[in-house]
């Protein structure tokens, strides 16, 4: 049964309106079998009861009446908004036509004459009741209708969460933004601004703190800015806010833009409560002056964005105008990362070994480093790529080929009496390491290529093993419990390493190569490698230095008690098979020799 005819089916209630007992005894006595009929002797009684918590559905009213006849209670229900849409069909001895015209001027829907007969009386009240259920139908229709057309303007152009002006609203207000800037020749300002770790919030408090946190920050957005002023939710916790009319000179504006983004973020650096948890934040955030229609609005995002980027690269929690020759930098990295995509899966990486030698200067290991043959720029080294590389997940996997490679080297060089002997050194990045399935990576890989767990050294930076530290040692217990041998690499750069060292089982330390090079101009350096290598013998670790380039600093660390050395004095990074024909023509009976 459809809606309007449930209605319709329902059985509405009826008021019956005479001062004559024997006509509301009559009328009641047809329509109780349709309908439930209340009963009023006054024109005041029925405007109580009209106005009731229980109104009723339609009123038969008779117009003679004492004291108030039956066109005033017409009248009166009818300026009452709470009854005013209640039918009323009156009921009365007089048939003269001029009567009956004035009765629905005053609103009535029927007009029938006395003696009332039975059949016809029904037939009217049904076809009245029918109409102000129909009526009543589609004014809740409309009232659905309009209240979803405002919920999906609401959805469509705002921000559920925080109430604020999505991106797409947002861009209708840049519009009117850049035209009042464009007519008036006054710049303007769009700020981009982001949250500092708000993942780590989602992350140990959940969602639900963290949709706390950014309604607060958009309450803190609104209170910062003017009324002219726009404030918008991109996404995530990354907020825009358009600010007008900063004047026609550009040193003015940025002045300007700067006091309101100092203000700003002073005011999301505030605690916030949120719960029972109280949460320590504050934002980076990117400003880029506009003045006119240009740049167009993509470009004026893109460029705020750039300048939070370096707000956050500075450190978080501060303020970034966008710079172009920084965004030209931005560029350039954007175009290495999307080149880096595809050096992987074109083969474009290469390993390269630099030799390690024993304080016989015989080989000991070779330490296995990451070269990239771009097909225009030639051969690169890491310095020109790890960043970019680093900053994306690309670094596991690239770092999986590294070990995968390094691993089938050692499988193959322990089939050769001159290289059988040698390790190799892969270092690990923290990504990598981090990585959930990183240790069964490491075993499935030594299972894959048959190398020898012993032969393989892996070496973490302090900070890889230090920020998680819990986590770390026992990862590193399940590296050691497949047989491989962990190295910290350029120890010293730290300062809380010592505490930690045992519990790492590490098996070597090496020495940062910044330290080897000022061994020859600063007494404090000499002093922290002195107090490294003996350390490192009191601990039971080899210690390796890298970067040895003169012969004063292997002199100087060979008196100290180094263990084993790298560097440029004794061979330059070398393609394996360049090193393996290297290491053939050498003198098994003497040292190393430089070349």
């Amino acid at each position: 049964m459809s809606p309007l005819n449930q209605i319709i089916e329902h059985r509405p209630g009826i008021l019956v309106v005479d001062d004559t007992p024997d006509n509301l005894s009559m009328i009641s006595s047809v329509l109780s079998d349709s309908y439930p009929v209340r009963v009023a002797n006054s024109g005041r009684k029925a405007l109580m009861i009209a106005g009731s918590e229980r109104p009723p559905a339609l009123i038969l009213l008779d117009i003679m009446m004492p004291d108030m006849d039956g066109y005033e209670t017409c009248r009166q229900l009818k300026l009452n908004p709470d009854t005013c849409g209640i039918p009323v069909i009156f009921l009365t001895a007089k048939a003269d036509a001029e009567d009956e015209e004035h009765g629905l001027a005053l609103g009535a829907v029927d007009y029938i004459t006395k003696p009332v007969n039975p059949a016809i009386l029904l037939a009217r009240i049904r076809t009245q009741l029918a109409l102000k259920a129909a009526t009543d139908y589609l004014r809740d229709e409309n009232r659905n209708l309009e209240a979803q057309v405002a919920k999906r303007t609401q959805q469509a152009f705002y921000d559920e969460l925080t109430k604020l002006p999505n991106r797409r609203l947002l861009s209708e207000r840049m519009e009117v933004a850049q035209t009042i800037s464009k007519r008036s020749n006054q710049f303007g300002a769009l700020m981009y601004l982001d949250m500092d770790k708000f993942k780590l919030l989602n992350d140990t408090k959940g969602h639900d703190y963290g949709d706390l946190l950014l309604r607060e920050v958009a309450n803190r957005l609104n209170a910062c800015v003017r009324d002219a002023d726009a404030v918008a939710r991109m996404g995530g916790d990354e907020f825009v806010v358009v600010v007008e009319m900063l004047g026609q000179c550009a040193n003015e504006a940025a002045a300007q833009a700067e006091i309101l983004a100092e203000k700003i973020r002073h005011a999301l650096n505030q605690p916030y409560q949120l719960r029972d948890y109280k949460h320590h934040s504050s934002p980076s955030i990117g400003v880029v002056l506009f003045r006119g229609m240009t740049p167009d609005i993509p470009t004026l995002i893109k460029q705020a964005d750039s300048a939070m980027y370096q707000a956050k690269q500075a450190g978080r929690n501060s303020v970034r105008f966008f710079d172009p020759v920084l965004q030209a930098d931005l560029k350039r990295r954007m175009a290495l990362e999307a080149e880096l995509y595809h050096a992987l899966a074109r083969r474009e990486f290469r390993l390269y070994y630099q030799v390690q030698v024993d304080r016989n200067l015989q080989p000991h290991g070779v330490e296995a480093l990451l070269r990239w043959e771009h097909p225009q720029r030639g051969l690169l080294t890491p310095e020109a790529f790890l960043s970019p590389l680093e900053g994306t997940d690309l670094i596991i996997s690239t770092g999986a080929w590294v070990l995968a490679t390094a691993c089938q080297q050692l499988a193959t060089w322990a089939n050769n009496p001159l290289t059988a002997h040698l390790s190799i050194a892969v270092n690990i990045s923290a990504k990598q390491f981090r990585a959930p399935d990183f240790v069964q990576d490491v075993q499935d890989i030594l299972l894959n290529t048959g190398a020898k767990p012993e032969k393989l050294l892996l070496e973490f930076t302090e900070s890889v093993a230090l920020d998680h530290v819990d986590a770390a040692i026992v990862k590193m217990h399940a590296l050691k419990a497949l047989g491989v041998r962990l190295s910290m690499d350029d120890f010293g750069m730290g300062y809380s390493s010592l505490r930690y060292l045992k519990q790492l089982h590490l098996d070597q330390v090496k020495i940062d190569q910044s330290f080897i090079a000022g061994i020859e101009q600063s007494s404090d350096d000499e002093a922290i490698v002195r107090t490294i290598i003996a350390m490192g013998k009191a601990l039971g670790l080899k210690v390796i230095a890298e970067g040895v380039e003169t012969p004063q600093q292997w002199k100087f660390l060979d008196r100290h008690g180094c263990d084993i050395f790298q560097g440029y004095l004794f061979r330059k990074p070398k393609p394996a098979e360049v090193f393996t024909h290297w290491l053939s023509l050498q003198n098994t009976a003497g040292a190393v020799a430089n070349s």
